[in-house]
């Protein structure tokens, strides 16, 4: 997984601040697809507790969350006023199908091969029901790539290092259910990795936090001022975007998948 440092400093800047156009449409549909008469839910990568304020102020449903982040952790606790603790996917200490619903939004596009079967595993033993699981859709990681100015690394700014689709999914599924749908959210005109490799040109990255540090040195990654050029492509992009969204090229941004386990 990402350092824990690393979400640490994301989650002490950020707060409560949705980092995606696309994040109100997707909690929306997670809480619609949550059961009504399901009133213990666990968050599973609840970060600052956005969902899980979202769920609680819905009024049905009851709900606790689990974040390998401390500072995260704190957050939901101090400013949300509700249960968390400091948990991983992979060896959540929890008891057997303790939950009605188990929610993993945002978690699993961030975790290495070796962690991802531990990890469904996990879901699946303290879940009594159902399971709903959202990731980005078929995302282009080189699109958001941004190079770290003091160790040179390259990493995505929200820490993504797979590309997911319905495929990607079905080994898991069939370990455990038969029973099971997807649902997708966030519909956008497509993006053109040309666009970001001329940015890139340019010393200036797709980046959309102003915190933005090295998961790996901690290095601050500055947001460079557009030059003329850059203001002028960038003005483009978005017309041919807009464009290509309104005579119907459209992308989802979201993936969903529900898991019924009964």
């Amino acid at each position: 997984m990402i350092l824990s440092n690393y979400w640490n400093n994301n989650y002490y800047a950020t707060g409560q601040i949705e980092q995606s156009p696309f994040t109100r449409e997707l909690h929306n549909k997670i809480i619609e697809l949550i059961p009504s008469n399901h009133q213990n839910i666990l968050d599973v990568g609840c970060g600052s507790g956005i969902l899980m304020n979202k769920i609680r102020n819905s009024g049905e449903h009851t709900v606790t969350g689990t974040d390998l982040s401390e500072e995260a952790v704190r957050i939901v606790k101090e400013q949300l006023g509700l249960e968390c603790f400091v948990g991983s996917i992979t060896n959540l200490k929890v008891d057997d199908k303790s939950y009605d619903t188990v929610i993993c939004s945002e978690v699993i596009e961030h975790l290495y091969e070796e962690d991802l079967e531990k990890a469904f595993s996990e879901l699946v033993r303290i879940s009594k029901e159902t399971i709903i699981i959202s990731t980005p859709f078929l995302e282009n990681l080189e699109y958001h790539q941004t190079k770290c100015s003091n160790c040179k690394t390259l990493f995505h700014p929200a820490g993504h290092i797979r590309k997911i689709d319905e495929s990607f999914f079905i080994p898991f599924i069939k370990k455990h259910t038969s029973n099971y749908s997807f649902f997708y959210t966030g519909a956008r005109p497509p993006r053109f990795i040309a666009y970001s490799r001329i940015v890139r040109m340019f010393n200036k990255y797709i980046i959309w936090l102003d915190n933005l540090s090295c998961p790996i040195c901690n290095n601050k990654i500055e947001k460079k001022k557009s030059s003329f050029f850059i203001k002028v492509l960038i003005k483009g992009y978005q017309l041919i975007q807009k464009f290509i969204f309104m005579i119907g090229f459209k992308k989802f941004n979201n993936i969903i998948l529900v898991l019924h386990l009964k």
